[in-house]
C-alpha cells in the first residue's frame, strides 16, 4: 500500500492554472494539501519525503464522464490509482450513487471523491429509450422519466435523439 502522506518535490508541476518549474506536491492523509515552489518547512516527521529531479507532477485529474456501472466500488479505487481525484458519474440507480458516495468518504486514501450528476431521465423518445425499450419489455420502462422525477432527483439529465441543440 502507497504511504497516505508524503511530499514529492524538485519536480515540474501543472496544477492546470499553474506551472511551477521547480516545485512540489504534498499529500497528507491521502489527500493533496499543498503545492508549491516552496517547500513548507513545517512538515511532520512522518511525511515521506521523495525527490524527482526531472519529472512533472500532475496533481489532482478530474474524470468528468464516468460511468460506475452498478455501484462498482473497484471503480472510484481504480480511478485514484490513476491519478483522478474526483470521479464523476455522469448517472446511476440512487441505491449505486450512495453506495459509491460513503465508500469515497469511508476510504479516502484508498478511493476517489465521488460525485454524480444524478438520474437520468429522458424526454419522449429521447435517449435512451429506443435502447431500453429494445431490451426491456416490461411495463415499469415506460414509467421510468415519472418515477425518477417522483424521487427528487437534484439533476435530471435530458437528451434526445431527435434534436442536437443543448436544451
Amino acid at each position: 500500500m502507497v504511504a497516505s502522506s508524503f511530499i514529492i518535490k524538485d519536480v515540474h508541476v501543472f496544477t492546470g492554472e499553474e506551472e511551477i518549474k521547480h516545485g512540489y506536491v504534498l499529500v497528507e492523509n491521502g489527500k493533496i494539501k499543498s503545492a508549491g515552489s516552496s517547500v513548507p518547512s513545517n512538515l511532520e516527521p512522518h511525511i515521506k519525503v521523495i525527490s524527482k529531479p526531472g519529472h512533472t507532477v500532475l496533481p489532482g485529474f478530474i474524470d468528468a464522464h464516468n460511468h460506475a456501472n452498478s455501484g462498482n466500488a473497484n471503480a472510484i479505487r481504480q480511478a485514484l490509482r490513476f491519478g483522478v481525484t474526483t470521479f464523476m458519474d455522469m448517472h446511476n440507480e440512487w441505491p449505486n450513487v450512495f453506495k459509491l458516495k460513503n465508500q469515497s468518504r469511508e476510504e479516502p486514501a484508498e478511493s476517489a471523491d465521488f460525485k454524480s450528476c444524478g438520474l437520468a431521465a429522458t424526454i419522449e423518445n429521447g435517449w435512451p429509450i429506443p435502447v431500453i425499450t429494445a431490451v426491456d419489455k416490461s411495463p415499469e420502462v415506460s414509467t421510468l422519466p415519472n418515477s425518477c422525477m417522483r424521487k427528487e432527483s437534484p439533476t435530471i439529465v435530458l437528451s434526445s435523439t431527435q434534436n442536437s441543440k443543448p436544451m
